[in-house]
């Protein structure tokens, strides 16, 4: 079993990687929310859905390398998917409608349904009247919405439904699912992959390197004991539960909840508009203010969304500032520093601390004295310390990626094995005491 000692580096360490995979997933999260990659990522699979992408043969408009091509399309996270066909898709007036007026205009979901009935109008299809487009040989309605080779595939998809309309509508949301599980799948590799560069900056920028973590927390037995303080005390309060469910601005919930009365209040007078027919020109009036509310509302939503994430991450940041304090840990050094030898310790002691390896060569000989750091010193210490502590860096990056959910799940175990140690111990002490020395014995 573990030592105390090293079960409380363990902790330490596992406490300061879920401080940093907590910030880098709101970082993450304000990411992907600025850039509507979920939008995005939702109109690259309708793009791979209605256009020839990747299909061999199917005389596809992509020029250069292919290679190359899926190269740079892996790094384009925020790519706007092009195409004749993708673009009549969300031209269409039912997908125009589900985004809102603002930021936000692209839809970042919808239903299978919504899918289905576009794709429907797009063709011509009105219920059992008009099978005959669907059964053209040559296609001619089929490649209003789809390209060649992937029109191919949707007929033989009605072919399949043996002319039934309602189970060609089925088929074709189902491919629709089966698309969107996938596209879920493209969306949490494109987070990681964020995440982990968000982790490799931010551990440059705090200079969270896990190999001197790791030597910090074994060696100075002040910053392990307030580490394993810190993280008993963010177990006890739970924060992980306010970071899932922040609490958003109050005015914007406000701004939100009068939207949705006056919206209920609307849909209450439109009622009453087509039920008397001397009010009916009134609807059209309503219907219009109503859509105009309801964009006010996503736009608010998104507004909220945003203002929850950054007030997630002023917490975050300064729980980090109190372990990097702890830890005597950071990136951006001071104007001035003196220098002294320790020749107990046998080592130099900056302070405040700064880390040597992004010294130059000159300062660095300094044993005694002052290292004064300018402006263009600043930049070039900054810099330099990235070289020496690169593979540290890398690894804080690789577990920050893993995920705040991981590191949680981890230390709420370590906690409780720590629990388990000290009873253990305890009880072993207790037996000690009670035990009696045969020279102690009376009689």
């Amino acid at each position: 079993m573990f030592s105390n000692v090293a079960l409380d580096v363990v902790i330490g360490l596992v406490f300061i990687y879920l401080l940093y995979s907590l910030l880098a997933t709101v970082l993450s999260e304000i990411f992907a929310t600025a850039f509507k990659l979920k939008a995005l990522n939702l109109r690259e699979a309708i793009g791979r859905m209605l256009e020839d992408i990747d299909i061999a043969g199917a005389g596809t408009t992509n020029t250069g390398n292919k290679e190359d091509n899926r190269l740079m399309d892996s790094i384009k996270f925020a790519k706007k998917t092009k195409g004749e066909f993708v673009n009549t898709f969300y031209k269409h007036p039912k997908i125009v409608k589900l985004g809102s007026s603002g930021v936000f205009g692209t839809p970042s979901s919808y239903k299978p349904s919504a899918f289905s009935d576009t794709i429907f109008s797009i063709l011509g299809i009105d219920g059992m009247a008009n099978k005959a487009v669907l059964d053209d040989p040559d296609l001619t309605a089929l490649k209003k919405a789809f390209a060649p080779a992937t029109a191919r595939f949707v007929k033989g998809l009605w072919e399949n439904s043996f002319g039934d309309i309602a189970t060609f509508r089925w088929k074709l949301e189902d491919w629709f699912n089966q698309t969107m599980e996938q596209s879920i799948e493209w969306y949490k590799r494109k987070i990681r992959v964020i995440t982990l560069c968000i982790g490799f900056i931010m551990a440059w920028l705090f200079n969270a390197d896990t190999f001197k973590m790791i030597n910090t927390l074994s060696t100075d037995d002040k910053a392990r004991e307030q580490l394993v303080q810190m993280a008993t005390a963010y177990i006890e309060k739970g924060q992980s539960q306010d970071t899932q469910q922040p609490n958003a601005n109050p005015e914007i919930s406000k701004a939100i909840t009068t939207l949705g009365a006056q919206i209920n209040a609307i849909d209450s007078s439109i009622k009453i508009s087509r039920a008397d027919s001397a009010k009916m020109r009134t609807t059209d009036s309503l219907e219009k203010r109503k859509k105009e509310l309801i964009n006010q509302v996503a736009s608010l939503q998104g507004s909220k969304s945003l203002d929850s994430l950054q007030h997630i991450k002023k917490q975050l940041e300064q729980d980090i500032a109190n372990a990097n304090a702890v830890m005597g840990i950071g990136a951006w050094p001071a104007d001035s520093v003196t220098v002294h030898y320790d020749s107990t310790l046998k080592k130099v002691i900056y302070i405040p601390q700064i880390d040597p390896g992004g010294l130059n060569s000159s300062d660095s000989k300094i044993r005694d004295g002052m290292i004064y750091l300018d402006s263009c010193k600043k930049p070039a210490y900054f810099f330099r310390f990235l070289g020496s502590n690169f593979l540290g860096f890398l690894l804080t990056a690789f577990a920050i990626s893993l995920g705040a959910p991981f590191w949680f799940d981890l230390l709420n175990k370590l906690m409780s094995l720590r629990t388990a140690v000290k009873e253990s111990t305890k009880a072993k002490g207790t037996a000690a005491q009670d035990t009696v020395s045969p020279n102690e014995r009376v009689g």
